[in-house]
């Protein structure tokens, strides 16, 4: 019988594979270390001279602060399991 967990998408999800929906809760993997986040779809972030550039962001949950695509974006991401 095959186990609740394994049947859904709750593993490493390469960035390069795909990205979560917009607002989606998820947990990222950068440098070893995971953040619970939620992943904005449509963000900015300030390009070297100050100006606003178009981005792909993961939000962390509890301070704010952000991994902007471009800067200091995830290479995995895992969807938060269903709760039982």
């Amino acid at each position: 019988m095959e186990n609740e967990l394994m049947k859904s998408d709750c593993r490493w999800i390469p960035v390069t594979e795909r990205l979560p929906e917009n607002d989606d809760e998820v947990l990222i993997s950068i440098d070893g270390e995971v953040f619970f986040c939620y992943y904005e779809e449509r963000s900015w972030r300030y390009g070297k001279s100050r100006e606003l550039i178009p981005c792909h962001s993961f939000i962390i949950i509890n301070n704010g602060a952000s991994f902007d695509e471009g800067r200091n974006f995830p290479s995995h991401w895992m969807p938060l399991p269903d709760p039982a």
